[in-house]
């Protein structure tokens, strides 16, 4: 509703994205893909891309194991509910990231 009130056009992909080149968009969301090794070691290098085509990348996620915390600068932080248990367990923190390009 945002999105429309806004003006703004929102394009989902649901699929694997992490070998293509950058879409053309101005801005690129990445939601909780840092939960496991190997997805982050194909991200990480789709973000770079991302952000060498001059696109900006946003990360949420609640502090996943892989999260590459070097490249993050926290924009927000806010308490979500834990969507992986049983439904029962108290909400926790999920920050929002800014995707920083990797030191020379």
């Amino acid at each position: 509703l945002n999105a429309e009130a806004n003006g703004v056009a929102i394009i989902i992909i649901g699929e694997d994205i992490s070998a293509c080149p950058p879409p053309s968009v101005d801005i690129v969301l990445a939601g909780d893909v840092f939960y496991g090794q190997a997805v982050a070691r194909r991200i990480v290098p789709f973000l770079d891309r991302c952000l060498a085509a001059g696109i900006e990348v946003l990360v949420g996620d609640p502090g996943r194991a892989w999260l590459p915390r070097r490249r993050l600068r926290l924009l927000g932080e806010y308490q979500v509910p834990d969507v992986g248990g049983n439904g029962g367990s108290a909400p926790k923190p999920s920050g929002i990231f800014a995707f920083l390009p990797s030191e020379p």
